[in-house]
């Protein structure tokens, strides 16, 4: 309920196939119509181009459904990065999340690109590059906790206060 009252486009996957009511992949056809059209009569919509849900310190393969969606929308369109940092609270679960948005990507079609596949694969990368430009990756939770032992140590050799908030970290 909540999902459909936010204005929610659900998305199937192969794997979820016997969640989705029998609906495969091709069911996304529509999906990518629907997202289009939001698009195009100047709404907006957020995606996760890794195409699933992870607890990783790193990004995941992106998927091309953002380059799709948005190249075909006919009308331009700016993609805005947003990188998701969790940090867990004392039980271990997902506590403190921190967004950090990049500078947006426009996107004019195949506009800048010898055709609709090269279009798809540059902005496929665009996507990703800016991504990556928003998040420390690192293979492992003690990785993080190191990071951040290494930053308390920073400040406190240059006399700075304790981080009040994850951006500040």
């Amino acid at each position: 309920p909540f999902l459909d009252a936010a204005g929610a486009v659900p998305v199937y996957r192969p794997q979820d196939q016997s969640e989705n009511d029998g609906r495969s992949i091709r069911a996304n056809l529509e999906v990518f119509k629907r997202c289009r059209e939001r698009l195009a009569a100047g709404g907006s919509m957020a995606l996760f181009p890794e195409g699933i849900s992870h607890s990783q310190f790193r990004l995941m393969p992106l998927r091309t459904g953002a380059a799709r969606i948005a190249i075909d929308t006919g009308e331009p369109v700016a993609v805005c990065p947003a990188g998701l940092v969790f940090r867990d609270d004392d039980d271990g679960r997902r506590g403190t999340m921190l967004v950090v948005f990049g500078d947006p990507i426009h996107v004019r079609g195949a506009e800048g690109y010898a055709g609709r596949r090269q279009a798809i694969a540059g902005v496929t990368r665009e996507i990703e590059s800016r991504l990556r430009g928003l998040l420390v990756e690192t293979a492992s939770a003690s990785e993080v906790a190191k990071l951040e032992t290494l930053g308390v140590v920073w400040r406190q050799e240059r006399g700075e206060p304790e981080p009040e908030t994850l951006i500040d970290l």
